[in-house]
């Protein structure tokens, strides 16, 4: 598939919902998506709920030794800074960098 403005080859994310929960202000969703032609990777992403966008957004990324899901846990070094922005109203995404 070609980008109609750069030209350039875009791939399609062909998202694939694994696992969905309802919180009290979000939803979050795990998903696996296409990085490119062989590559899939998941993503966790939290959406506000019963609020009309556009929304703010932030990529949540982990440090050395953690995942996609640490970022969300309150008992991990990050204080689970990522849920706090999901319950604010941000979307939300991680994935597992390394």
């Amino acid at each position: 598939m070609e980008d109609l403005v750069s030209g350039e080859s875009v791939i399609p994310f062909n998202p694939e919902l694994i696992a969905s929960e309802e919180m009290a202000d979000f939803t979050k969703q795990e998903i696996a998506v296409n990085s490119n032609e062989s590559r899939r990777f998941k993503v966790i992403l939290t959406v506000p709920k019963d609020r009309k966008g556009p929304f703010p957004a932030e990529a949540c990324i982990h440090g050395h030794g953690a995942n996609r899901r640490t970022v969300y846990e309150s008992d991990s070094p990050y204080k689970a800074f990522a849920w706090h922005l999901a319950e604010k109203g941000y979307v939300t995404i991680s994935t597992d960098v390394g």
